[in-house]
């Protein structure tokens, strides 16, 4: 009988601003997932500035359930601090970053969790599949793209908005604009390999106009640049 695997005990972290519309259903969908390789010891909410319900909602839920713990930013200094100021606050030596706009399926952490019990293994990615409606331009785009980009992770990875990591490293730059890819840079740097889990799906919304679509294609190219 083979010896069985001790489970990865691991810290969520969601940067959060103004999500008082999404927020309730992802800590919902975080604390009733399906584990078998992983345990769930806390989940860290750092909300950055935000002034609509989101903290009143996050605090109702922590009084039900203790693994919640809200982190408040004053001020909305950028993702990149938030994303720091988790990594300083996760006990866990396994971590997973995450939007607050996605909801997830209840089999998700499981199986981004799973590749990380190979030890040369630093950073996984998730699935994301677009909520828009395929028969309208914007949303046939998001999942033209988003398909593109799944195609294009089953043999060179792609991390987004939902990554399983091994903490290994301090901060990213505070002028990072997309935080995945500085955390992917800074793991492969210290040898270790990025891997996609294509069966850890998340469900996110892309633009639904050509201002939206051109804003967020920019950002991110931009900050691919100065990343690379």
């Amino acid at each position: 009988m083979s010896k069985k695997l001790k489970k990865l005990r691991v810290s969520i972290g969601v940067t959060s601003y103004n999500e008082e519309q999404n927020i309730e259903k992802l800590l919902h969908s975080l604390l009733t997932q399906k584990l078998k390789s992983a345990i769930i010891t806390e989940i860290l909410v750092i909300s950055s500035g935000s002034t609509d319900s989101t903290d009143k909602i996050v605090k109702k839920i922590r009084r039900r359930n203790s693994k919640i713990k809200l982190i408040q930013q004053k001020k909305r200094i950028g993702k990149a601090s938030a994303v720091n100021l988790f990594i300083s606050s996760a006990k866990e030596d396994v971590v997973i970053l995450s939007s607050a706009d996605i909801l997830i399926p209840n089999d998700t952490i499981d199986k981004i969790t799973r590749p990380l019990r190979e030890r040369d293994i630093g950073i996984v990615g998730s699935h994301p599949v677009p909520v828009n409606d395929p028969n309208s331009f914007f949303g046939f785009a998001a999942h033209l793209m988003w398909g593109l980009h799944h195609q294009i992770s089953l043999t060179s990875p792609k991390m987004g908005e939902f990554i399983a990591f091994r903490k290994i490293f301090k901060q990213i730059p505070l002028t990072s604009s997309v935080d995945e890819a500085s955390i992917e840079a800074l793991i492969r740097g210290q040898g270790y390999i990025a891997v996609y889990a294509p069966k850890a799906i998340i469900y996110n919304k892309g633009a639904e106009n050509f201002k939206e679509f051109i804003e967020r294609r920019r950002h991110i190219y931009a900050g691919h640049l100065e990343t690379k």
